[in-house]
């Protein structure tokens, strides 16, 4: 397990926050205006709802405040992406969005034009092990922890898949049958069995192209 980040710095009343290891969230909670003021986690941990602290300033100081729920457990972080920058008290985030492997939330805070960006995706094989970061009376940084992969299966098995849309996989159930059914008919004339085939070869070219 690493870190990737943290985007952000730290103010002079700074605290470090960290949420390693807490990988099943549920829901996140964002106090939000200029600048991102807080952020809460709700995690599953053993089959039970676990609130995390508040990492941030007071709810009530922000203008905006937004809950993402997760459809957890198929649903999961892939990245985090979004700004930080310099205000009075130094340096924080300004904006975030957070990714996963089903929907983008976001963006929530609002940049200022000398910000800079950020954008951490760690992938779509749940390899997502946790948030740390510094907070004050805002999220000063925020970061991620990532698993990588440990068996070469895993690359394999990712290099590999293939998404077969429902409608091709009629298709070939379809195909099938037609061969299936030309084998049944041997006693058709050997000009019918031709035509036949050329009209089985054209379905097959059309599935290829997309036609």
């Amino acid at each position: 397990m690493f870190k990737i980040g943290p985007a952000g710095g730290n103010t002079y009343d700074g605290k470090n926050w960290d949420e390693k290891g807490r990988n099943g969230i549920a829901q996140i909670f964002i106090s939000h205006g200029e600048r991102i003021h807080s952020l809460q986690f709700q995690f599953v941990d053993n089959g039970t709802l676990v609130l995390s602290k508040q990492h941030g300033g007071n709810l009530h100081c922000a203008s905006k405040f937004s809950a993402v729920k997760l459809n957890y457990p198929s649903e999961f972080i892939t990245g985090i992406n979004g700004y930080s920058g310099k205000r009075n008290y130094g340096q924080c985030v300004t904006s975030i969005i957070f990714t996963t492997n089903i929907a983008t939330y976001g963006p929530f805070g609002r940049p200022a034009g000398d910000d800079i960006a950020f954008d951490y995706q760690i992938g779509g094989h749940n390899k997502f092990c946790g948030f740390y970061g510094s907070a004050s009376g805002y999220l000063d940084s925020i970061g991620v922890y990532m698993e990588p992969m440990t068996t070469l299966s895993n690359v394999n098995s990712s290099r590999h898949s293939v998404h077969i849309p429902e409608q091709t996989k009629e298709l070939v159930k379809s195909l099938k049958l037609d061969v299936d059914k030309i084998k049944q008919q041997s006693e058709k004339s050997s000009i019918q069995l031709q035509k036949e085939l050329i009209d089985l070869i054209s379905k097959v070219i059309k599935a290829i192209i997309g036609d």
